[in-house]
């Protein structure tokens, strides 16, 4: 749900970014905005789903290179424990989306702090959007083969 809301907000935000003259969701079209949300969920837990289970599929076929005893489903089960550190990631995602929207918001309001944010904010906004990206697949690989390395050496 959290991925789903961090991209809505950033395809309206770049939808209208992209072509200002187009109308803008803030305008009032809130329906489609939450049927952008509800679809994008979908659709990321779609996603997710499959690559988890491309990733126990994977590490069973490792696994069972290299001598292994690690079955399929036992891997997925594994996989399924280490979905809970997405969670992070998409609180992350979320606070920068979203925060980067308040301030755009909040900058319309009070000029000053258009002054501050400058013109190149998008341009630093997209930066941090990317860094976190690479961060956050750092983090879920790691966190990843600390579980797959556990679970090979338990079925020695």
């Amino acid at each position: 749900m959290l991925f789903g809301i961090a991209g809505a907000v950033h395809s309206v935000w770049y939808t209208y970014y992209a072509a200002p003259t187009m109308p803008s969701f803030y305008g009032g079209a809130w329906g489609l905005f939450v049927a952008m949300v509800f679809g994008l969920t979908v659709l990321t837990y779609l996603f997710l789903d499959w690559i988890t289970r491309l990733a126990a599929w994977l590490t069973n076929k490792e696994a069972t290179y290299r001598g292994l005893r690690l079955p399929y489903p036992v891997v997925l089960r594994g996989m399924y424990y280490h979905a809970a550190h997405y969670l992070p990631v998409a609180i992350g995602a979320v606070v920068t989306v979203v925060g980067y929207q308040g301030l755009l918001y909040t900058a319309v309001r009070w000029p000053w702090l258009d002054r501050v944010m400058g013109y190149n904010s998008p341009t630093i906004y997209l930066y941090v959007l990317s860094a976190q990206v690479v961060v956050s697949a750092i983090y879920l690989f790691n966190t990843y083969w600390i579980g797959m390395r556990n679970m090979m050496y338990a079925n020695r």
